[in-house]
């Protein structure tokens, strides 16, 4: 039988905290950024706030990880290489986006045809 620890990282300092927002933000496509700022909005924050303690956080995290590995796959890495690549970027470790992107998606498979839910 294993058992799996989990050993806590320490707090960011806000200096750190500032610095991954810009990499996400730097990631992130204007249409995005433009999301992120309304988002900030709905949750009566300033355009300006710091917002890595949010819980947007791990959603714009997500984006910025699958724009990153778009890039590096475009640049000729393979998918788990550049999903790697993208993860360092963000300062991140892979499985741990995985296990956040797993998350979002839920248990259920891909449909095999996209599902148009607007009403008509």
């Amino acid at each position: 039988m294993t058992y799996r620890v989990h050993r806590p990282h320490g707090a960011l300092t806000p200096g750190e905290q500032r610095a991954r927002e810009r990499v996400i933000l730097s990631a992130l496509t204007s249409e995005e950024r433009a999301l992120l700022l309304t988002l900030l909005s709905k949750l009566g924050l300033p355009p300006d706030a710091p917002w890595f303690r949010s819980p947007v956080r791990r959603l714009f995290e997500l984006v910025a990880w699958g724009n990153l590995t778009a890039q590096a796959t475009a640049r000729g890495l393979t998918r788990p290489a550049a999903e790697v690549a993208a993860a360092t970027q963000l300062a991140c470790d892979r499985r741990t986006l995985q296990t956040r992107l797993r998350d979002y998606r839920g248990n259920s498979p891909a449909l095999p045809c996209p599902r148009n839910l607007t009403a008509e």
